[in-house]
């Protein structure tokens, strides 16, 4: 009975561990990215029409986020089979050098496979249902998604190391996820959820090209030719932080002419996280085990900037005063403010610990 006992505990144990490795394979946390770009659309077509529908924003999140958790496990795949993660020495977790779940042996390369299929199944299936409900432009845009990420670092296309992973990833995660999030409310195409997204295609993008600093050598050995690799670290960083402030320009500039909604300056408040993510990477672009205040910052500066953003359209939607306005604006700033100090402090601690 004892050793009956045992083993059920064992096997359970065993379950339980490769749940957790498949949910460090899917990376959870990087998630929240996907959804905030749908919730902008949804709330702009809300704003805007007054058209929403729970029901449809919940498969539409949940189609977007399957297509995202799909091309992380299968992006952890290919990097295995090209031998980039293996090579990997200098990647800064959690941001780069993929989950590391096939290299510590928790799962096998098969198993990670089988996962991003079932994942892009899900999503595969949530978009016929939509496409069913709203017409077919819906499936088209999901199937950009779909080609797009799972071929990112799928042989023998390798979207990555062809010089346009990174406008695809700025192109699904900014204009395709909030327009198509829009059109799924209200089946109409606008230019203001077109415009609204461009500013989140520069962060997502900026986050994608800071992860490429650490994972450079792994990449450049491995022929996986990323923009970074291609132009180079120095050259790179000036990119990254033409990324950066390009958002904030296009984002201000847009608001105050009256292109998208005014109360959008709320993510002017992110600013200490754009000044700190510019700063650091100027100063740490080539040192690629200190990366990690760079990469964590500008992480937090594009989730919190889209989550400003969601913030001022539900403001406009509900006709909030002025003192709601500043509120939500200074707890913004405070919440950058930390988080910027938080990884300064990290910066300093990394540069007296030595190389």
């Amino acid at each position: 009975m004892e050793s009956s006992d045992s083993n059920r505990r064992e096997e359970e144990s065993v379950h339980v561990s490769k749940v957790k490795s498949y949910l460090h394979l899917i990376r959870p946390p990087f998630l929240v990215a996907t959804s905030l770009s749908m919730i902008l659309g949804i709330a702009i077509a809300w704003v805007r029409t007054a058209e929403f529908d729970p029901y449809l924003a919940v498969i539409t999140i949940t189609a977007g986020v399957m297509i995202h958790a799909g091309t992380n496990v299968s992006n952890d795949y290919f990097d295995h089979l090209s031998g980039n993660d293996d090579v990997n020495k200098e990647f800064v977790a959690p941001y780069t050098g993929g989950s590391r779940m096939i290299q510590l042996g928790r799962v096998t390369p098969h198993e990670v496979l089988a996962l991003s299929l079932s994942l892009l199944s899900v999503a595969i299936v949530l978009g016929a249902i939509l496409a069913s409900l709203k017409g077919y432009f819906i499936l088209m845009l999901g199937a950009v998604g779909v080609f797009s990420g799972f071929c990112y670092a799928a042989p023998p296309i390798r979207l990555a190391s062809r010089g346009v992973g990174e406008p695809l990833v700025g192109l699904n995660f900014g204009v395709l996820l909030v327009q198509g999030a829009y059109y799924v409310q209200t089946e109409s195409i606008m230019l203001e959820p077109i415009i609204s997204s461009i500013p989140i295609a520069a962060t997502i993008t900026a986050v994608l090209w800071i992860n490429e600093f650490p994972d450079f050598a792994a990449d450049k050995a491995v022929g996986k030719h990323t923009m970074v690799v291609r132009l180079g670290k120095k050259k790179g960083s000036r990119v990254y932080i033409s990324l950066v402030v390009s958002a904030y320009l296009w984002m201000t500039l847009t608001a105050l002419g009256g292109l998208t909604a005014p109360t959008s300056l709320v993510a002017l408040s992110t600013l200490p996280l754009a000044a700190f993510a510019i700063y650091s990477t100027r100063k740490l672009h080539n040192s690629p085990s200190k990366m990690g205040p760079p990469c964590g910052t500008t992480v937090a500066m594009h989730l919190l900037f889209v989550s400003s953003l969601v913030i001022g359209y539900v403001l406009l939607g509900f006709a909030a005063s002025p003192l709601f306005l500043m509120a939500s604006s200074l707890l913004v700033t405070v919440l950058s403010s930390w988080i910027a100090l938080h990884f300064y402090r990290e910066m300093k601690r990394a540069k007296s610990s030595g190389p």
